[in-house]
């Protein structure tokens, strides 16, 4: 399957492209906090972020690092929020993180939980769950050594998508996945006009092929049996989500042969198995993701296609394929968060009863507006990246009450 192909490209022990051993970890920190007052402006703040990515060489800048620790504070005042809300009184605030990076966003809400509710932060546990060994080490030292919040943070190595590693609980548990879900595989399904027939994607040797002794892979189409694919699915429609009738009415059109259409669409399974490991180990639990929902410049064909992408000397390189050898590049995908919300509303209902279950998705704008405080990213002039920068981006907000 195209995702087990993914799945090895991205989390090889050796050879995966966050977890192999390398000098630079796939994520960087962007050094001192940015002064975004004394910044001019969207030019200023530009430049600002381009010279820490020079400094970084062959990292990539999530937002929870070039805004720290204002982004972590307004995710800190959202489990604050919602705890009071959620939690019964005198219990203490449980947190888990999945892909922490180098654990400035844990860093940053400890530190704002403890100074903002003291009696919450006594309480507190916060587990970080890494699956690159590499940057496991980076968030131990950067959270628990560094900024002193050994007594209630942990680091687990593993993979958050097996089951083998949770031990449930009934307590209310936050779970944060911020940049997560874009680098879930995918699996790939494809339909003729002329057959109508989904099929799913392998990847296997192209033996007819040789590039200086490197094996070459292609991708192969057979029937669709795969039972992860076919829970996916039916979550859908994938093919018409968010297109308005018209567009519906076309693809019809095309679907039935009269353009000769063929369609291709990139499936979330990983991110399905995530959340149904994630239900059944917390089945109270208020789960907020943050990720991209558009990649405009993809050129890979297909809905919900992937960006591939490697940077080297603080200068990024778009790759035409993902079938590269494990560790070349970063391989992230869109979230359709109307579909994510679906397919999370079908999972949260399959463990546990649909009282108490909500759902939500907002842009990230909207997120910061009701969380963050925005005097301290406000630039010379008014301009505000906290809100006006990474406009592709959303939250998508799952809770369930007890």
């Amino acid at each position: 399957m195209l995702r087990d192909f993914l799945q090895r490209s991205l989390y090889d022990a050796d050879q995966g492209y966050f977890t192999a051993a390398r000098d630079n970890a796939p994520v960087g920190g962007v050094g001192k906090v940015l002064a975004f007052p004394q910044l001019a402006g969207e030019d200023g703040y530009r430049r600002a972020v381009r010279e820490a990515y020079d400094r970084l060489e062959a990292s990539w800048l999530t937002p929870s690092e070039i805004f720290t620790p204002y982004y972590g504070r307004a995710i800190a005042n959202f489990i604050l929020d919602k705890h009071s809300q959620m939690a019964e009184p005198g219990s203490k605030l449980s947190i888990v993180e999945i892909g922490g990076g180098t654990g400035t966003l844990a860093r940053d809400v400890l530190d704002h939980v403890r100074s903002a509710a003291p009696q919450s932060y006594a309480e507190c546990s916060y587990t970080s769950v890494e699956i690159s060994p590499q940057l496991a080490q980076v968030q131990q030292h950067t959270v628990a050594d560094i900024a002193s919040h050994a007594s209630c943070y942990e680091v687990e190595c593993r993979d958050a998508g097996d089951p083998a590693g949770w031990s449930s609980t009934p307590d209310l548990t936050f779970i944060l996945m911020m940049e997560v879900l874009d680098n879930c595989p995918h699996d790939r399904i494809h339909r003729s006009a002329s057959s109508g027939d989904w099929q799913q994607t392998h990847v296997v040797e192209d033996t007819s092929q040789s590039r200086g002794g490197t094996v070459l892979m292609r991708e192969q189409l057979q029937p669709l049996r795969d039972e992860l694919i076919q829970r996916c699915m039916s979550t859908g429609p994938w093919e018409y989500n968010g297109k308005p009738l018209w567009h519906r009415i076309l693809d019809f059109a095309m679907d039935a042969g009269a353009f000769g259409a063929e369609q291709t669409i990139f499936l979330p399974t990983k991110c399905l198995s995530l959340l149904e490991v994630l239900c059944k180990a917390r089945p109270h639990h208020c789960i907020l993701a943050a990720d991209f929902d558009e990649l405009p410049e993809t050129t890979i064909a297909g809905k919900n296609a992937p960006l591939v992408a490697s940077t080297e000397a603080g200068v990024a390189t778009d790759h035409a394929s993902y079938l590269l050898p494990p560790g070349t590049a970063d391989i992230f995908f869109p979230t359709d968060f109307q579909m994510l919300d679906r397919m999370y509303g079908s999972v949260a209902k399959a463990h546990g009863e649909e009282a108490g279950l909500q759902s939500s998705v907002l842009k990230s704008r909207e997120f910061m507006k009701r969380y963050a405080s925005l005097a301290e990213t406000t630039c010379a002039g008014g301009y505000n990246p906290l809100l006006q920068d990474f406009k592709n981006t959303s939250f998508f907000i799952g809770q369930r009450f007890g």
